[in-house]
């Protein structure tokens, strides 16, 4: 496709959120039309030379055409990008359709971004409603971690095959050791770390987060080679899913800056948060106030970790003001995930923080009489 990516530039840092609000009907009225999806731009850190495609589960019972839909992008005039099919050259802004099995290798020779989503995704036992579109930009391999923390949501039990509160974890190496904690919404551990042995790049495991029944329980994630993770999140049938930022160490962002949610006729959507941060009492703001202050909710520690959850939305935050703005921000590193979810009307979910506070390229100033350089 010549005509379906955007390539954003500015003079200083932005945010972009790409979020869908579409209908689930053939020949829709505006009674069907809801928020199906939401992608969040990881900026230069989306942008790379290899990926292990992926999705949030791996059956795939209720996905349109049955199989998630993987997109290629380039950055670049004459990319080659070679997929499981074989190679393809791309043009700046071109994009690239294709369906593939999880955890296939995706390379180029120039950066790409990629994306993955279903054009409707039907989950679990709810008598053939709450189809979402879904969509969210993939990760390459260069920008993935080590520590992640995956939270529930408020999605239906239903099938536990197919219901969208799971995660899909990805090895990008060879004999890669996962360790795996589950913890209830009230950060205790729900028993002894799992480890899980994956042998080959692309390997993957499939598993149902927290404690598979409420919302704000968690799975901690560790392992010893980078991995890539997608996790599901819903209200009821509602569905979308996220690539999932690591923790920990210099990742995360100390400013964040969105907006609210609402739906194609500008009325506000109801949306949750939670931000994790690795401090037991380094104050978050929310347009310039301590969250925990303005909604009552402390802080709760996940086991034994340095890491903490601060849970909130928009009943107990209040009014976000004309513009609606919502901007976190922290001395430390945050880690933030904001869904958009009502019952049986819509669910778009993303993680509007960053792998990392990235520092601005080097400019080359000084070519040295020694031949060395300062930067």
């Amino acid at each position: 496709y010549n005509d379906r990516g955007l390539i954003i530039e500015a003079s200083a840092p932005v945010l972009v959120n790409y979020r869908n609000i579409a209908s689930d009907v053939a020949g829709a009225t505006t009674t069907t039309i809801k928020g199906n999806a939401s992608l969040l731009s990881f900026g230069e850190e989306g942008e790379g030379f290899e990926f292990r495609v992926g999705y949030y589960r791996t059956n795939f019972q209720g996905l349109s055409g049955g199989q998630p839909v993987y997109s290629v992008m380039a950055i670049q005039n004459n990319t080659t990008v070679t997929l499981p099919a074989g190679p393809i050259v791309l043009n700046s802004g071109q994009s690239y359709l294709f369906e593939a099995p999880i955890g296939s290798l995706v390379t180029a020779d120039k950066k790409v971004v990629m994306t993955v989503g279903s054009y409707g995704d039907t989950p679990q036992a709810c008598g053939g409603s709450g189809e979402d579109g879904t969509v969210d930009q993939l990760a390459p391999i260069s920008s993935l971690g080590d520590k992640y923390m995956v939270v529930r949501g408020a999605g239906a039990v239903g099938n536990g095959a197919t219901h969208p509160e799971q995660t899909l974890i990805i090895a990008t190496q060879p004999n890669t050791q996962i360790i795996l904690e589950n913890f209830n919404s009230s950060g205790v551990s729900l028993g002894a770390p799992i480890t899980i042995n994956l042998p080959l790049g692309g390997s993957y495991h499939n598993f149902h987060h927290g404690d598979a029944t409420n919302q704000y329980s968690s799975s901690m994630i560790t392992s010893d080679k980078p991995i890539s993770v997608i996790s599901g999140t819903a209200f009821g049938c509602e569905t979308d899913f996220s690539t999932v930022l690591p923790i920990g160490g210099c990742t995360g962002a100390t400013d964040i800056r969105t907006r609210k949610f609402i739906n194609f006729n500008n009325q506000d959507l109801d949306f949750f948060s939670y931000v994790i941060i690795e401090s037991a009492t380094d104050p978050v703001f929310l347009n310039g106030a301590n969250i925990e202050t303005l909604t009552g909710n402390l802080r709760v520690r996940i086991g034994n970790t340095s890491f903490y959850l601060i849970t909130f939305n928009n009943f107990t935050v209040g009014s976000l003001g004309p513009n609606g703005n919502i901007i976190l921000t922290s001395a430390m590193p945050l880690t933030v995930s904001i869904v958009q979810q009502e019952e049986n009307v819509s669910s778009m979910s993303a993680f509007f923080s960053s792998f990392g506070e990235a520092a601005s390229p080097p400019l080359l100033s000084i070519t040295n009489p020694d031949c060395s350089v300062t930067l």
